[in-house]
């Protein structure tokens, strides 16, 4: 396996990873082992979760899959969609973040994620507002690295604008994942 860091970081990730979105769903909690440890054996590392993915159980199986191996891994999970019917269990606000970190550490049974990223654009909450959330997650150090995905281009330069033109000491995102980007095959390379 070949090994790459990750955007402008010293963390090795593995050149394929792992996308978990059918755990918990269409992949229960064996076959999810057996994959978990045919990737291992093959050298992936990096695992792609969200909390949204099969409503929490992606990340509680991946929990449980690999409690007693974690640092073998690099796990991304991200926050931002509808988690509960509450007015702030959605959206990029310092409220969903703060209770979507705990929710995920807890499903991972992990006491840190390694990269946490903002699952889409969020209108209704200024940048400034989600920025801080994540840096002072990095400062609490619940997580290693940060970023975004599923970004449309424009916002993809938004973030990364705000983030290099802030007056403020915030943490420079790690990586920004755009959907132009991936579907052409590559990422926006200012922005990781």
């Amino acid at each position: 396996m070949q090994y790459r860091s990750l955007g402008r970081s010293g963390l090795k990730v593995s050149a394929v990873g792992l996308g978990t979105n059918q755990f918990g769903n269409k992949v229960d909690l064996e076959t999810t082992q057996r994959i978990l440890d045919g990737a291992l054996e093959l050298g992936v590392n990096l695992l792609d979760t969200a909390d949204v993915y099969a409503s929490g159980r992606s990340e509680e199986f991946i929990g449980k899959a690999i409690r007693d191996r974690r640092d073998q891994f690099v796990i991304a999970t991200k926050v931002r969609h509808k988690m509960g019917d509450g007015p702030n269990d959605t959206g990029a606000s310092r409220q969903h973040i703060m209770q979507g970190i705990e929710a995920s550490l807890r499903r991972l049974q992990t006491d840190t994620i390694d990269i946490y990223q903002i699952h889409g654009w969020d209108d209704s909450t200024p940048i400034d507002e989600t920025m801080r959330a994540l840096d002072d997650l990095l400062q609490a150090g619940k997580v290693r690295y940060i970023g975004a995905s599923n970004f449309a281009p424009p916002t993809t330069s938004t973030w990364a604008d705000t983030t290099v033109q802030s007056k403020t000491s915030w943490s420079t995102p790690t990586l920004i994942t755009s959907l132009a980007g991936m579907a052409l095959g590559g990422l926006d390379q200012r922005c990781i």
